[in-house]
């Protein structure tokens, strides 16, 4: 739910984007449907943003935000007209300047994913009506659009792609026996390589997937008892552990993965106490820590981002409607939730 995989992000991008400048703008669905969004005044100030303006549209579920090739951010939408793909482009001068809506059509359910190819061509990954994975990418960089294409993998929820450390995108799905299923890119432009099974067998909710500091991707999924598995790469751009473990928890919705500012991973999740919960790598190959609570009463999953400097800051929706967000200054130093106000 974020700037690329490769800088430490989970999936690919979430409603959280960066600014070519480094400011974050949140995009989220209004009370009306239409798409609002907020922004940092300067980099890495978490503490003074603008107001909430409206994009218009019509939003079926939360949208998603990723940087062209050039910095400027697109939004992609789930459309609550006609349910197609529909985006939104910043224009030459950034944030106050936005292009009209415009649809790229598709037949998709739920959320949209999006992740960025090694030459900068933005690639979108929606669930299909028919429970598969369909497909729509820039031909250029900045430049047109392809028509769709499905890749060969079940899945039931939303898909997660993201860039091995070779630049091949590689996208995981959740499907109807509750196992992780994953293809890939080969070549580089739009072959894929058929589906395979990462097991899991008891998986709930849609995996999240990460690269650590030296290029492994590494998969989380919640399980049907709530708590949270992952699974990696044994090395870089090549096979897997083959087995999942577990680390605990209690979760009630999806999770959120980023990499920290000293290269370490850290994983936030809703609690069934409604609470924000987070666990993160130890140093040297040590494990994880154990679970701990940054409180709030979230009414969604978290997201979680970059600031410019590196530090993390995750994002929620609250049951007052607000949007709420805590910032770590240092692995473990949080700031405590601060409210980004209604959109």
């Amino acid at each position: 739910m974020v700037t690329t995989v490769g800088t430490g992000f989970t999936t690919a991008f979430s409603w959280i984007g960066r600014n070519a400048d480094g400011r974050l703008e949140a995009f989220v669905r209004g009370a009306d449907g239409a798409l609002q969004h907020i922004w940092q005044w300067s980099p890495d100030d978490d503490e003074n943003w603008s107001r909430w303006e409206s994009l218009g549209g019509s939003l079926t579920g939360n949208p998603v935000s990723a940087p062209d090739a050039d910095g400027r951010l697109q939004v992609f939408v789930h459309s609550g007209e006609d349910a197609t793909l529909r985006h939104i482009r910043q224009g030459t001068g950034g944030v106050g300047g936005w292009t009209r809506w415009e649809s790229l059509g598709g037949a998709m359910v739920g959320d949209p994913a999006v992740a960025q190819n090694d030459d900068g061509r933005l690639e979108v990954f929606v669930h299909s009506t028919g429970n598969e994975v369909q497909h729509i990418w820039e031909t250029a960089a900045d430049g047109p659009w392809s028509s769709w294409g499905t890749i060969e993998i079940n899945n039931v929820g939303d898909p997660a792609p993201a860039p091995d450390a070779d630049g091949h995108l590689e996208v995981f799905t959740r499907d109807g026996d509750g196992e992780v299923e994953h293809a890939w890119q080969r070549p580089l432009i739009n072959g894929w390589k058929i589906g395979r099974l990462l097991g899991g067998g008891n998986v709930a909710g849609d995996p999240a997937v990460v690269q650590n500091a030296d290029g492994r991707l590494e998969v989380f999924a919640r399980f049907t008892d709530g708590t949270l598995w992952h699974i990696w790469q044994t090395a870089p751009s090549n096979g897997w552990t083959g087995r999942w473990e577990s680390l605990g928890g209690s979760l009630s919705g999806d999770q959120a993965v980023a990499r920290n500012n000293v290269g370490l991973l850290e994983v936030f999740g809703r609690g069934t106490d409604g609470t924000l919960q987070y666990a993160g790598q130890q140093p040297a190959g040590r494990g994880w820590t154990h679970w701990a609570s940054l409180g709030g009463t979230l009414a969604g999953d978290p997201v979680v981002a970059r600031n410019a400097d590196g530090s993390l800051d995750v994002f929620a929706l609250f049951p007052d409607g607000t949007v709420q967000h805590n910032w770590e200054s240092s692995p473990g130093d949080w700031s405590g939730w601060r409210s980004l106000g209604t959109p």
